[in-house]
């Protein structure tokens, strides 16, 4: 996702599970709302597009958004082939949202390492769009293609992230933080990322289907077994370049090839059970 008034990209907390249908978010137990949410429809030629924590973490914010971008991003869903019913208005009205949290709500959020920090920001998500769209889901289950990302002969060529001493929580940090840069069309820089951020990032590309930043492409799950934080950068001939934009390296691997070469990982074909969400009722926002 590009990030449009926003200064984290909600990209990474995807679950590294072993099996398709884990990967979709779900709520154990009451789930949080924020405090106060304004919705409106995207101006007429706007041509930013976000979504992400606001300016101090206080609240979430997304730019030209459509009701299936939101449900992919509240649910953690890895590809738009595991939303059915989505369709007319639900693909095409392009929503900007402001939402905001309480103080103690905030407090509490600054005390947990980032991807929790996504997960509970995702939960509230799945909140506003139950009060604000009546948004009813139901699940199923069917078979899809999709890849599975394993790691290649002679092994991962990762670097481990230096991580700081572990907090009073138990829980240790990445020295400099967990970034994800895409500089330009072909090139990605990461520090502190896990398997599932590479695994996100990697379905958000138009290499493997995605399409404008939001709606991810082919599911990717993660089967490499590698459970840390790491250091990588990865270049690759991009498929596509904006008008005007960086080349690039048009010459270099392709995107597969270069999973390979510069990260010792693979990608792999398979067919597995995923689990699809069911959109069974849904409305136009109500007014704020």
């Amino acid at each position: 996702m590009r990030v449009a008034k926003a200064v984290v990209l909600l990209l990474a907390a995807g679950f590294a599970g072993v099996c398709a249908p884990a990967q979709i978010l779900h709520a154990i137990g009451p789930r949080p709302s924020f405090q106060v949410a304004t919705i409106k429809p995207t101006s007429a030629g706007e041509t930013r597009a976000g979504m992400g924590f606001t300016a101090g973490g206080r609240g979430f914010i997304t730019t030209n958004a459509t009701l299936r971008d939101l449900i992919q991003e509240a649910y953690n869903v890895k590809s738009a082939n595991q939303i059915a019913g989505a369709s007319g208005w639900m693909t095409s009205d392009k929503f900007d949202i402001e939402a905001r949290m309480d103080d103690p709500q905030v407090e509490a959020m600054a005390k947990l390492p980032m991807e929790k920090k996504i997960e509970q920001v995702r939960l509230m998500v799945q909140s506003l769009l139950e009060e604000r769209f009546a948004l009813n889901l139901s699940e199923s289950t069917r078979q899809e293609s999709l890849f599975t990302l394993v790691t290649a002969k002679g092994g991962p060529k990762l670097k481990p992230t230096e991580m700081a001493p572990a907090d009073a929580n138990g829980l240790a940090h990445p020295v400099h933080g967990t970034k994800l840069l895409r500089t330009r069309p072909g090139k990605l820089e990461a520090t502190g990322a896990s398997m599932g951020l590479l695994t996100d990032t990697l379905a958000r590309l138009p290499e493997l289907g995605a399409e404008g930043g939001f709606t991810v492409g082919e599911l990717i799950v993660d089967k490499t077994g590698l459970t840390g934080m790491y250091d990588w950068t990865l270049t690759w001939a991009p498929e596509t370049v904006p008008q005007g934009g960086d080349t690039g390296d048009n010459a270099g691997p392709s995107l597969f090839t270069a999973i390979q070469e510069q990260l010792g990982l693979r990608l792999e074909r398979t067919k597995a059970p995923v689990e699809v969400l069911v959109i069974e009722h849904v409305e136009r926002p109500t007014e704020n």
